[in-house]
């Protein structure tokens, strides 16, 4: 489980995505109850990082999603490696889809562009911090 100021912050991002209204399109065009499975994907190369915010999203919008990890927190991957897999209500699932991306995009981006300082100053004495 994700320490207290975290949840708080995917809280606070999922309140503002969803404006206490949910997906309104979803809600207009996927029929009730239907279900969906969903990867994923990543779109460049990068360092992984944020999965478990990204799965504390998803289940914040629904406990009863399914979600299973398929990259590991500091794995390089490259564009197109699948990073996790969702399955569940097809409107919960895109109701979190924007918050999740959103925190996994953040969090990814940072991970690779320290990686990258880090790998430019290996061997030199200095420290990345």
């Amino acid at each position: 489980m994700l320490d207290p100021v975290t949840m708080k912050m995917v809280d606070l991002a999922l309140r503002e995505d969803l404006a206490g209204y949910g997906d309104v399109t979803s809600s207009w065009t996927v029929p009730q109850g239907a279900q969906a499975r969903a990867h994923v994907v990543a779109r460049e190369e990068a360092v992984v990082s944020g999965l478990d915010v990204a799965e504390a999203v998803l289940w914040r919008v629904d406990a009863s999603c399914g979600w299973r990890a398929l990259a590991t927190a500091g794995e390089e991957v490259a564009q197109g490696a699948v990073l996790a897999e969702l399955w569940g209500d097809a409107r919960h699932l895109l109701a979190a889809e924007r918050t999740l991306l959103n925190f996994l995009r953040h969090l990814c981006g940072v991970a690779t562009q320290a990686r990258r300082f880090a790998q430019a100053v290996a061997g030199t004495g200095a420290l990345v911090v």
